[in-house]
């Protein structure tokens, strides 16, 4: 018995060194580590707040890579956009649309003055 808790000895001394000193150790479920950077240019994120047909609304865009007073397009008719403020990472935008459009969701592409582009959904109620 004693010869067993001497070879045990070396194999916990062994892991605390492990953990002390941090080899091998990875977050669970990483499979890459450390992760990826962030890609850099246009990304969208999401929205807050919606449009109303027949009213203007202010909505909120959130994303990343936003300069240059972007355009943005809608696949609902009639719809137009102002962008009021560009703040890199959020958009503020006057958002008109048409009174008798349909309530529903609809897709609005964003395009910078570089041609980079992003589409993101939206709901109009």
């Amino acid at each position: 018995m004693t010869g067993r808790r001497i070879l045990a000895i070396p194999g916990v001394l062994a892991l605390l060194f492990a953990t002390t000193i941090g080899v091998g150790i990875t977050p669970a479920g990483a499979t890459k580590y450390p992760p990826p950077p962030f890609k850099h240019g246009l990304h969208c994120g999401y929205v807050h707040h919606f449009g109303k047909g027949g009213f203007t609304e202010e909505i909120d865009i959130f994303g990343s890579g936003f300069h240059g007073q972007p355009s943005i397009t809608s696949n609902e008719k009639g719809t137009r956009f102002v962008v009021t403020h560009d703040h890199g990472n959020e958009l503020i935008v006057m958002i008109s649309i048409p009174f008798g459009s349909k309530t529903g969701k609809y897709t609005f592409t964003i395009k910078n003055p570089d041609s980079t582009s992003c589409k993101l959904d939206y709901i109009s109620r």
